[in-house]
């Protein structure tokens, strides 16, 4: 059965509903604090405002360029009653469907279901790795969305946009960029902060590898997803962009 079509009742909602719910919050009041709208968490009357009116300016925009043909609404009340599931509570009153794929579209999404299929294929697809060679340009075609850093503590949700452009979706919370930023790259690469010198290597990974290629476990940089400090920042790695031969083409 697709997930659009689950029926719960209020006091019976399934882990997986109330995870993908969460995830779905917790990107929200990402993109909402990246563009300034809140200053903290969705965890108080003037954010959950905050957010009911972003969302409504966002359609209304939309309206403008005849994307949509209404003015869909999140009441600040829902907010407060979906925010919950940021404290690992349940809510009240299980979300309509249709309100939820109101903030999935708010955040680029097509839909509540889109968002949910998304998740799965992100956390099936290379749980907690990130594979630089996933994000290749010359791998990925026109409009592919692809997931940069470690969902959903530290990344940037990115479409191509062909000749090594990338424009930005919207990012965990720690990432100074804004959504509609764009940037262009011919690949990535995971390092070691550059104040760190070290005689070993890592891997595609971010995983420490002897001189054979053997992942050496039992280390800190041996870890699949890397240290998170309280700030969300990884403690060890980093992310970085390989720049772009003027003289490339897609196609080499």
């Amino acid at each position: 059965m697709e997930k659009s079509q689950k029926i719960y009742s209020a006091r019976q909602m399934p882990d997986e509903f109330i995870f993908y719910l969460s995830l779905l919050l917790r990107e929200l009041e990402d993109k909402l604090k990246v563009n300034d709208v809140i200053s903290g968490g969705l965890d108080n009357r003037v954010a959950w405002e905050s957010a009911s009116e972003e969302i409504g300016r966002f359609f209304e925009s939309r309206i403008k360029q005849e994307v949509v043909n209404k003015i869909p609404t999140i009441s600040d009340e829902a907010l407060r009653d979906w925010s919950v599931v940021l404290k690992n509570k349940k809510p009240k009153n299980k979300p309509n469907d249709s309100k939820l794929s109101i903030v999935a579209y708010f955040l680029g999404y097509t839909d509540w279901e889109t968002f949910c299929n998304q998740v799965d294929a992100r956390l099936e697809h290379n749980g907690q790795l990130f594979d630089v060679d996933e994000v290749n340009p010359k791998k990925l075609h026109v409009g592919q969305e692809v997931i940069i850093g470690w969902y959903p503590d530290y990344y940037v949700r990115v479409r191509y946009e062909g000749d090594y452009q990338f424009r930005i979706l919207n990012t965990s919370r720690n990432i100074k960029r804004i959504p509609g930023d764009s940037f262009e790259a011919a690949g990535f690469k995971i390092e070691l902060p550059p104040a760190w010198s070290c005689n070993y290597e890592l891997n595609k990974f971010g995983q420490r590898i002897d001189n054979d290629g053997n992942i050496i476990l039992g280390e800190d940089l041996a870890s699949t997803k890397p240290k998170i400090k309280a700030s969300g920042v990884p403690r060890y790695l980093t992310i970085s962009l390989i720049p772009v031969n003027k003289n490339m083409t897609q196609d080499e």
